[in-house]
């Protein structure tokens, strides 16, 4: 018996070293240029998120992708929103320090997309004429 679960040990551990490793998480995702897929957790953008929605906006929330080649980003909005993947188109990603999160800024504007390791995102949005920024919530993998 003892012998036969040594065998299976090894066999497990030589399977496991010669199979390559997918990334796990939209985090690893991203850095190994996987494209992830986002999908916001309510209809609406609120004003604040931090905590719950503190008011509703009017702006529809939408699904989107991710992909990373390098540091730069693509963002791929659905086509409607184009001012989104222009918005986002040649942005940049940085890495947490501690290798958390990632964070994608648009290029000449304000507002961010967090991701974090659980695949959980804040995407903080800035409206032309709005002083305020407002924010949404999701999930990508």
């Amino acid at each position: 018996m003892k012998n036969s679960r040594m065998k299976v040990t090894l066999a497990a551990f030589f399977l496991f070293t010669l199979v390559p490793v997918q990334a796990s998480n939209a985090l690893s995702k991203l850095k190994n240029e996987f494209q992830v897929s986002c999908q916001p957790s309510q209809a609406f953008f609120c004003g604040n998120m931090h905590v719950s929605c503190a008011g509703k906006t009017n702006v529809a929330t939408f699904p989107f992708t991710l992909s990373v080649k390098g540091k730069e980003v693509q963002m791929m909005a659905p086509s409607h929103l184009e001012v989104f993947n222009r918005l986002y188109g040649g942005s940049q990603i940085e890495w947490g320090t501690d290798a958390l999160y990632g964070v994608i800024t648009p290029v000449g504007s304000t507002g961010y997309i967090k991701i974090f390791e659980n695949g959980n995102y804040v995407f903080r949005y800035y409206p032309s004429q709005q002083p305020d920024g407002i924010m949404s919530l999701g999930k990508c993998d």
